[in-house]
């Protein structure tokens, strides 16, 4: 299909103002002969000839049929999103994996990351993870006029001996386990993008990132074709211009001039301001029960934390997640809350790598 081939939107519900019944979901073939259900349709007495004692189809019944479907069709013409809804939710058997749910405050939007998902993502739930905005992260001074429907992820495991990255790992945290050599694409071919880095591993050049041949990664004082990472814990968030990569703070001591300070990954809980005064702070955290567990940010953020990353380090991982609160009067600048679970749902102790970006 084509842009051109989109239908007409729908502006008022079938028989808004018109005389219409209110289908039930229970058979009505016992209480009101004729009468229309979700769970029969028009039952077969509508379908009987008049001779044989049959009833007409109730008009109002079509009409409520219609005014049902088209209702929603119109909130989602409109650009509507539902919240989750706990009554529906047991109905159904729980929300699919990759259903998108809108927040119940309206201030962003959740996607399920399990089948038959039964947890409410608004109280923190596993198996949910939160979508940041664009204008999350412009306020950080990221621009991501180029980065598309780019979606922050949660972290992800490396344990190969290398690894191509593509603009498809847009704003991934990649948590090295074992020594790797990591290249970056082209630049130029993801204007926009960004993805971080954090080592597991104590070792010095343990994690190397190169540039794509002929670029390089840039900071004020230097520029450099390979960037890397001396010590467990150690970060870096890079950011791509269009022409090179940037640092944007959590920069190993390779750039220490390009953000006025040194990660040499000796604290495994560190934080860093970059030159526009982005925070960007990490550690590791034990989960105790796994359930809205309490962690507190090593230095308390000014404005608010717009992005967190979190990654499981054990084996077999944990499905996590984490919450910032940031829609919380007033926000909460000292903490966020994690939670943790088996593939089958049950919330588990674990132990965790997080970072945070905020202002």
């Amino acid at each position: 299909m084509q842009q051109a081939s989109r239908p007409v939107k729908i502006e008022l519900p079938f028989a808004n103002s018109g005389v219409r019944t209110t289908i039930p979901v229970p058979s009505q073939i016992t209480i009101t002969p004729g009468a229309a259900s979700y769970t029969d349709g028009f039952p077969p007495l509508t379908m009987t000839p008049l001779s044989s004692g049959g009833i007409p189809p109730d008009g109002a019944d079509f009409n409520g049929v219609l005014n049902a479907i088209t209702a929603i069709e119109q909130w989602q013409c409109a650009g509507g999103l539902f919240a989750f809804d706990s009554t529906f939710c047991t109905t159904i058997g729980g929300y699919p994996m990759g259903a998108l749910l809108a927040k119940a405050d309206g201030s962003g939007f959740w996607v399920s990351t399990a089948e038959n998902n039964m947890g409410n993502p608004d109280l923190n739930a596993p198996d949910w993870t939160g979508l940041v905005t664009e204008g999350e992260l412009t306020a950080l001074g990221i621009n991501l006029s180029n980065l598309g429907n780019s979606v922050v992820h949660a972290g992800v495991t490396l344990t190969t001996a290398s690894y191509q990255v593509t603009p498809a790992d847009a704003g991934k945290l990649f948590y090295c386990t074992n020594p790797i050599t990591l290249a970056l694409p082209d630049a130029t071919s993801c204007s926009g993008m960004v993805v971080g880095f954090m080592s597991g591993m104590p070792n010095a050049n343990s994690v190397i990132i190169n540039a794509a041949a002929g670029q390089y990664i840039y900071g004020d004082l230097q520029s450099i074709t390979n960037l890397n990472l001396n010590g467990q814990n150690q970060c870096a968030i890079l950011f791509s211009n269009g022409s090179a990569w940037l640092p944007i703070g959590g920069s190993p001591s390779a750039l220490t001039n390009r953000i006025g300070a040194s990660i040499d990954g000796a604290s495994p809980n560190d934080f860093i301001f970059s030159n526009n005064e982005v925070l960007i702070q990490w550690g590791n955290a034990y989960l105790a029960t796994g359930n809205n567990d309490t962690i507190n940010y090593n230095i308390a953020f000014g404005m608010r934390c717009v992005a967190i990353y979190i990654s499981c380090v054990d084996s077999p991982p944990k499905l996590v997640s984490a919450n910032a609160n940031v829609t919380a009067s007033p926000a909460n600048l000292t903490s966020f809350t994690a939670s943790a679970a088996t593939t089958s749902g049950n919330y588990t102790p674990a132990n965790v790598h997080w970072l945070a970006i905020g202002f």
